[in-house]
Parts: structure tokens; sequence; C-alpha cells
């Protein structure tokens, strides 16, 4: 009889916890599309900025299917006063997204072209992707990285250094 009442109480037990996190799922935060997709910290080569200067940079990507309104996202390295807050641009979906993260602090939004307020540290950092509403979206933390190399989601969806850069693509 003992035996019968335990197990009854671990069902019960168990049972509740599943009520519980079942909640907490459908409360949860609903996922976003906007992801930190790839890094490069070092460049002398790969997607050049609009006056031709190759430095680093952090692509964006919208997995989503539906189009995105930039407005008051914002991106930060670990220093929360680097934060760059976005103006109106519409990401469509499926789409990436470079920026220039080379200290300069600008923006052009109609022709998409975002210069960041801090660059990305070679000897690794961590990048930081939130909504308008102050949620963090995203978090990247980017390894050290030789000269040209970058950090991203591979195909398989795992962080990795990567073979080739593909910034933009």
């Amino acid at each position: 009889m003992r035996r019968k009442t335990s197990l009854l109480r671990v069902s019960a037990g168990l049972l509740a916890l599943f009520v519980l996190l079942a909640g907490c799922a459908m409360n949860a935060p609903r996922q976003t599309a906007l992801r930190i997709n790839e890094v490069m910290a070092s460049n002398s080569v790969f997607a050049p900025d609009e006056t031709g200067v190759c430095g680093d940079w952090i692509e964006l990507c919208n997995a989503g299917d539906e189009p995105v309104d930039l407005a008051n996202w914002a991106i930060c390295d670990a220093n929360d006063e680097h934060r760059f807050v976005f103006p109106s641009y519409t990401f469509e979906p499926g789409g990436f997204l470079v920026l220039f993260a080379d200290g300069k602090q600008r923006a052009d939004a109609e022709n998409g072209i975002f210069h960041l307020p801090f660059s990305v540290s070679k000897s690794g950092e961590t990048l930081r992707l939130f909504s308008p509403d102050g949620k963090l979206c995203d978090e990247m933390q980017i390894p050290a990285l030789e000269k040209n190399q970058s950090f991203g989601v591979t195909p398989e969806r795992s962080a990795a250094v990567l073979p080739v850069p593909t910034p933009g693509k």
C-alpha cells in the first residue's frame, strides 16, 4: 500500500510540474526571427563599407516570413554604453544585413547602411540584440578570431568559426 501511495505522489508531482512548465511555455515571450548571424573582427578583405573601407562587421538575419521594422531595436557589445538604436528600416524576410562595427555611429536607413558605436574585439566578446521593448532577443559569444576569420551560425544551426566568411549571404 505504501508503494502505491508513493507512486501516486510521484505521479501527481510530475503532473503538477508538467502543468507548471506548460503554463510557463505558453506565457514565454515569442521567439523573434531576428538574430545575430555572423561576425568578423580584424577584417581587411570582406564587406567594405560605402567608402571602400573594410572593418569589423556584424551580420543580422531575418529568418522569419514577415518584414520587421528595426525602429528602436538595439544592438550592443558587453558595454551597454555602446548601444546602437536603429532608426526605422524595413528588414525583409529571409534577408541579411551587414552592420559596420567601426565606432562611427551613423545611419543611412534609406540605403540600409548602419555604422555602430563600437568595434568587435578580436580577442572575443559578447554581442546582444534587443527588441524595441528592451527584451534580450539574441546573444552571441564571440571567441578570439584571427585576421579575416568570421564566427557565426552554420547551416546546421550551431555556432562555429566559419571556413569562409559570407557577409550579406
